[in-house]
């Protein structure tokens, strides 16, 4: 006897018991960022894991720093601010992709005309403090665009320049003595949405078992004999 070809049959089930496994895998990075420009360094998708499907970059910037003034005259509104400008540059030829963060603090003061001690306190003083957590900035960036994929995909480290800019400012009667001061700090996130290898639910086996299919001979001996037990049932009618 042959046997019934089954790889056909055999395809179809495993396609329609396949699943696509979806996966995130994440990396966490930091960076230190005086003045001027620093990098972000950010871990590549590994593509021997799968096909990857989405980039997720969070950015969080954090600020701290003091900002002083002291009316050394008449008396008026003080504003102090401390923020800064933080911008990441994407990878590619587009040298306008930034991703922008802007922390900012601000505080207001009525001061009185010189009260006579230059200590940024007191009715014609005040400081800002700003410490870590209080002005922050955060930002998440999606991207699924096969040419963006492309440039985080490897298994090296990538390297994003990073440029920061401080903003601080203070206004205040004339005569007005002050001063700034001011950090940041950036930290990443990113997130790697990916098909991982398609997998087959164990049900796929079915018990599948070859059926023997008769031979052309065993055929003709079966249809033979129907042929027989019809030529009977129509003597005996007879």
């Amino acid at each position: 006897m042959r046997l019934l070809p089954i790889a056909a049959a055999l395809l179809a089930a495993q396609l329609g018991t396949a699943q696509a496994d979806i996966r995130t895998e994440s990396f966490t990075t930091t960076a230190g960022l005086p003045t001027g420009a620093s990098f972000l360094d950010l871990q590549q998708f590994d593509t021997s894991k799968g096909w990857l499907q989405q980039v997720s970059l969070t950015l969080t910037a954090h600020l701290t720093g003091t900002a002083k003034a002291e009316a050394m005259g008449s008396g008026g509104l003080i504003t102090l601010a401390l923020q800064s400008n933080i911008t990441v540059q994407l990878p590619g030829e587009d040298t306008s992709a930034m991703l922008t963060l802007a922390p900012r603090a601000q505080s207001t003061f009525a001061a009185s005309n010189y009260d006579g001690l230059r200590n940024f306190a007191g009715t014609s003083g005040t400081t800002l403090t700003v410490t870590e957590g209080t002005a922050t900035a955060t930002e998440t960036y999606s991207f699924d665009e096969s040419a963006m994929l492309a440039w985080f995909m490897g298994t090296e480290v990538m390297r994003l320049p990073v440029m920061t800019a401080k903003l601080n400012s203070v206004t205040g009667p004339a005569n007005l003595r002050f001063s700034t001061a001011s950090q940041n700090s950036l930290f990443a996130s990113v997130a790697y949405t990916y098909m991982a290898e398609t997998r087959f639910e164990p049900t796929l086996q079915l018990q599948l078992q070859l059926q023997p299919v008769p031979e052309p001979s065993t055929w003709a001996l079966m249809f033979a004999g129907l042929g027989v037990v019809g030529w009977l049932a129509r003597r005996r009618a007879a």
